[in-house]
């Protein structure tokens, strides 16, 4: 009995009261604003008022409690913390209606999220209901508790997302129609909330559809954590004259062994951090240039989606203010492949050692297991090589 008492009160010490009065480390606000994307004005959820939402930095080891605000009149929301296993709070791991409730208009929620050591890495939040993921999300960074696997000067981010100027609800209204009606191709990929589509115009209404500028300064290491948040789109990136100046480092969370590759591609849920090694001061002054286009290409679709980026390289001591190009190039000064099927094929490798041995060797692998999605019609049949019903994902 005086155990169980001991005991009990212990528990009781532990837990906090969570009201309006408690504190936690991150408050994300989900509000419906009419946002500005490719030069058009689309009812959107948005997270603190802006797609993408604000950069969250968690640490291996250490609880950080972030609060959910639903400022919306009319729809619910969750948040799911991409590619983070939630093994000491499942609770929060944010799929409606599986490991919680959805947090109806004007009500909120804390999550409670601990990454674990090993966990460092690129990940990403987003929204769990209906299509609200196609701008409800954000970057999530998890540091490491010690000093990093690899050196760099600074963090820089890229999140990539698909632009459809149709409203979460009427897709989701084609998705779940009779006849299922295909909410098509997006209109535009963006990075960082911009889709690159139109030069730098004076005009600021086309600022939305201009390329996102990146910073450098020359001879740094940076790394550059991209982010897959599209809804559909896998993604192809070069840099105009730097094929030579990457590095892979992580994927999905786990650093691996330094690799050498003149391109980026990421599909719809990745991550992966690069090294970017930029052009020492003499190279830009030999150039006379210190504009590079960052070029990007959808691929597997029917249809390829392109749009541009800038590096930009900041020279100290230079008194030159080279204008922006106020037009995008007439032909891509970047060549991206076609194929997907053979990026980093076989190419990655655990960065430490301890993981390694964690794998089996290849001559020990004794079967394969395949694991798809499938499109099945539910109700209904095909008419013309149409689908004319409904269908389900399984």
């Amino acid at each position: 009995m005086l155990s169980a008492a001991v005991l009990a009160g212990t528990a009781l010490a532990e837990f906090q009261v969570h009201n309006a009065t408690f504190k936690p480390e991150y408050v994300l606000e989900a509000t419906l604003s009419d946002i500005k994307i490719n030069c058009n004005t689309r009812r959107s959820v948005v997270l603190n008022g802006t797609s993408p939402g604000p950069t969250l930095h968690l640490r291996e080891g250490h609880t950080t409690w972030v609060r959910v605000y639903n400022r919306m009149s009319d729809q619910n929301i969750t948040i799911h913390w991409h590619g983070l296993s939630q093994r000491t709070a499942p609770f929060s791991d944010g799929t409606p209606l599986v490991s919680q409730w959805p947090i109806a208009p004007r009500q909120f929620f804390d999550y409670q999220i601990r990454p674990e050591h090993g966990d460092a890495g690129t990940y990403f939040y987003h929204s769990h209901v209906g299509f609200q993921q196609s701008t409800a999300h954000g970057a999530l960074i998890v540091l490491d508790a010690k000093a990093p696997a690899h050196h760099y000067e600074k963090d820089l981010t890229l999140v990539l997302g698909d632009f459809y100027q149709q409203d979460d609800r009427g897709i989701e209204s084609g998705l779940q129609a009779d006849p299922f009606k295909w909410s098509g191709e997006p209109q535009a990929i963006t990075v960082q909330g911009s889709s690159g589509r139109s030069g730098f115009a004076k005009n600021a209404s086309t600022k939305s559809c201009a390329p996102h500028i990146v910073d450098v300064e020359p001879g740094k290491t940076y790394r550059l954590r991209v982010i897959g948040a599209t809804v559909l789109s896998l993604v192809k990136v070069g840099i105009e004259d730097h094929s030579q100046s990457l590095r892979v480092i992580e994927a999905d969370g786990a650093d691996t062994e330094p690799v050498r590759i003149d391109h980026i591609q990421v599909a719809s849920g990745q991550r992966f951090s690069f090294l970017l090694e930029t052009k020492s001061q003499d190279e830009i002054e030999a150039a006379n240039r210190t504009h590079y286009w960052i070029r990007y290409e959808s691929r597997d679709r029917p249809q390829s989606i392109t749009g541009y980026a800038l590096l930009r390289y900041r020279v100290r001591g230079s008194k030159k203010c080279r204008k922006l190009p106020a037009v995008l190039p007439d032909d891509s000064p970047v060549t991206l492949p076609e194929s997907t099927t053979d990026y980093l094929e076989y190419a990655l490798h655990p960065h430490l050692d301890a993981v390694k041995k964690e794998f089996p060797r290849l001559s020990e692998v004794t079967r394969t297991v395949v694991i798809q999605v499938n499109q099945n019609l539910a109700t209904g049949n095909y008419v013309d090589g149409k689908l004319n019903g409904t269908v389900v994902w399984e």
